[in-house]
């Protein structure tokens, strides 16, 4: 049976193959949204099953069989000469056909050049190529390369190296993968490259947050943004060999004349209304930093595992030929796109940062926990220039107290970071993937009063020293219960949260960090007392701590631990019923009289609801 896709309809056919000749017999036709021009079957080989694609061989036998569709074949070879000339006429039709990508062309000429760039031209003696300062050169065109550094770096620039580095580095000294992208720069008749470990001096910590913080820069204004998704490392190169040979030519007798089709496996095409951005495999799309330079490069050459892939702001193409009919906008995510398209929707860019851009975002792996807010800064800098807003570590001033409204989806948080990241309101302070709570006819209770955040240097979107949030709103103390069990394992779905006793489970809570108790002097007159903290602790040496004679922890409670928390009522709204969201609150130990957000709340019943409105009172606090 196979299945092809033409004019909006999905016919079904059933092959029959008698000796050398081939039958398609039509079945039931469907409505389909979506336009292919292959016929796609599944055949039972051995015990497994495979997708196949068959397509004529050439546009001469187009009327034997006109069901089936002219597909490129996909070669062995990553980047054979098929390809290759595939990138350039790419290139070339988007050049000189695609309004979209080319609509901010004389604002592209006039732009800065990035501090230090590649020539990719061979130099005199033993140098094949050199860095040059970009100010230097006046505006030219250039490839960015997107990557895995991996765990073996060959060379970099550093502070010692920089003025050898100006005068000429050897194609030998180079990982593979910067062979492999200097040669398709070369191919491609471009003669500029960019490579973030060698334009950007990597132990001058100074730099490194100003240049990181012009990322949305350096790729939006590349020609091209090179992804080299295949390789977990950059000494193992984008350009190799595919694990298997992909196509085979079958020769058939059909309609009184001779056939030849070609079969080749069946490559994946996400559907990318479900996906954001969509689907690339490999081992790139694992990593945080390249999220950014995906979404902020203009034109996008992927080198994925299966095929060749390019995204601009106009088409969505592939090697193989099945997106030569996905020109809509379902399949484009450049994000410059996407933000021309909604920009008279505010609610719905801050909707999409929320709900798309953070937990993709926060999903992806750091080498470096400390780059959580650097490694989407050109992303945050592109949101901050379209909307006109304040970024606040990860959150929007406009959008509070919305923005305050993630959790942390993990159930077995970590401890807090060792070094200081963000203010605890946001979740970059966490190690998590938040997710937003999507709340139904939201009625709002609270009003921000003052919200700050100290930058580390001059980058708006880069990292910060310090940050606070002074509130108003409905505040009332609640119970937090952890039980032996927590101390056990971690959990976040034993702790139990509390405003009336008769009502156990009238409330749910999700903690943001492993928790743990301490005990605080609160007055100059040394009185002490217990609070619930956010722990520096990792879950393996929670219960140690618990149960050492040098622990904060009371030994005589070895069951539970029962303390007061405070609860800040941010809205109520329908989440399968009307429920109150509150921020889950403790004292604070970095500065006294204030407080560090410890989890997110939901007040589920109605009897516990009238039990904290019965005792909340409207109150000014500020949350570090």
């Amino acid at each position: 049976m196979v299945r092809s896709l033409a004019d909006n309809k999905e016919t079904l056919y059933f092959i029959r193959l008698n000796s050398q000749s081939l039958t398609l017999c039509e079945g039931k036709q469907t409505n389909c949204p979506r336009r292919e021009s292959a016929i796609q079957f599944g055949r039972i080989l051995g015990l497994g099953i495979y997708i196949l694609t068959a397509c004529l061989k050439s546009l001469d036998n187009k009327d034997q069989l006109p069901q089936l569709g002219i597909f490129r074949e996909i070669s062995v070879q990553t980047y054979n000469p098929t390809a290759r000339n595939l990138s350039k006429k790419w290139i070339e039709d988007c050049l000189q056909n695609h309004t979209s990508c080319n609509a901010d062309l004389s604002l592209l000429e006039s732009a800065e050049m990035p501090t230090r760039i590649i020539d990719t031209t061979p130099v005199e003696g033993n140098a094949d190529i050199r860095l040059v300062k970009g100010s230097d050169i006046g505006r030219e065109r250039y490839i960015a390369l997107s990557h895995c550094w991996g765990k073996y770096q060959q060379v970099k620039t550093t502070s010692e190296n920089i003025d050898s580095m100006f005068r000429g580095i050897s194609l030998q000294m180079l990982s593979q993968t910067f062979r492999d992208a200097v040669r398709i720069c070369r191919d491609l008749g471009i003669r500029y490259l960019w490579i973030d470990s060698l334009c950007i001096i990597q132990n001058n910590a100074m730099e490194w947050r100003r240049e990181s913080s012009h990322m949305s820069m350096v790729y939006g204004n590349a020609l091209l943004v090179l992804a080299a998704s295949i390789s977990p490392g950059d000494e193992l190169g984008m350009i190799r060999e595919r694990p298997y040979s992909y196509c085979h030519i079958i020769d058939f007798n059909c309609n009184g004349g001779p056939l030849s089709l070609r079969m080749q496996p069946w490559i994946f095409h996400s559907n990318t209304n479900h996906d954001y951005p969509p689907f690339y495999d490999g081992p790139l799309a694992e990593r945080a930093w390249a999220f950014q330079e995906r979404l902020l490069g203009r034109r996008v050459l992927l080198f994925n595992r299966n095929e060749l892939l390019w995204e601009c702001k106009e088409v969505w193409r592939c090697e193989c030929g099945v997106g030569d009919n996905k020109g809509d906008s379902n399949y484009i995510y450049n994000l410059h796109h996407w933000l021309e398209a909604n920009r008279k929707h505010a609610e719905l860019i801050y909707r999409s940062w929320r709900v798309h851009i953070v937990p993709c975002y926060a999903s992806r792996n750091l080498t470096q926990p400390g780059d959580r807010l650097p490694a989407i800064s050109g992303i945050a800098e592109t949101f901050r220039l379209e909307l006109e807003d304040d970024y606040l570590a990860g959150l929007w001033r406009k959008d509070l107290p919305r923005g305050l409204l993630w959790i942390n989806l993990h159930s077995h948080p970590s401890g807090l970071p060792s070094r200081y990241r963000a203010p605890s309101w946001s979740w970059a302070a966490a190690d998590c993937v938040p997710k937003y709570e999507e709340i139904m006819n939201a009625e709002f209770c609270v009003e921000v009063s003052e919200v700050c955040c100290k930058l580390l240097g001059k980058e708006l979107t880069g990292e910060v020293t310090d940050g606070w949030l002074t509130i108003c709103g409905p505040l009332g103390k609640a119970l937090v219960r952890l039980p032996a069990e927590y101390f056990e394992k971690g959990s976040s779905e034993s702790i139990h949260l509390c405003v009336d006793e008769d009502d156990y489970h009238g409330t749910s809570f999700r903690a943001d960090f492993l928790l743990e108790v301490r005990t605080i002097q609160i007055e100059e007159d040394g009185v002490e007392e217990e609070i619930v903290v956010r722990s520096h602790m990792e879950r393996s040496n929670l219960q140690r701590a618990r149960m050492s004679p040098e622990s904060s922890f009371p030994c005589s409670k070895i069951s539970e631990v029962s303390l007061d928390v405070w609860c800040l009522k941010i809205c109520q709204g329908d989440m399968c019923g009307m429920k109150d969201v509150v921020l889950v609150l403790g004292k604070s130990e970095r500065q006294k009289g204030r407080y560090e957000r410890l989890g997110l709340g939901k007040i589920n019943s109605e009897k516990s609801r009238r039990a904290f409105a019965a005792n909340a009172v409207n109150t000014v606090i500020t949350i570090v």
